[in-house]
């Protein structure tokens, strides 16, 4: 059983906010900074579990992260599980 996320009620709460935006075709990228232990893997899934919409993830690690490699990760994993996966996506 998962803790309750405690002290991130306002990011969880603009996520949700940019969410609701994107539904109305106002996306965006998010990006999710901060040191090693923070909570950000644990704020994306708490978001993810409640969001009714494909959430796409990708990571960078240490050291070399190339540009947009945790974008292009993201992708490219969808894409092979679902080929047309980004057909509607404008």
């Amino acid at each position: 059983m998962a803790s309750e996320l405690i002290g991130r009620r306002s990011e969880l709460e603009r996520l949700a906010a940019l969410l609701g935006a994107a539904r109305e075709g106002r996306g965006a990228v998010v990006l999710l900074a901060g040191e090693a232990g923070a909570g950000k893997t644990r704020l994306a899934s708490e978001l993810a579990l409640t969001a009714d919409a494909t959430v796409l993830r990708g990571a960078a690690s240490q050291g070399r992260t190339p540009p947009y490699g945790p974008l292009v990760a993201a992708l490219r994993t969808h894409l092979h599980a679902d080929p047309q996966g980004l057909d509607t996506c404008g």
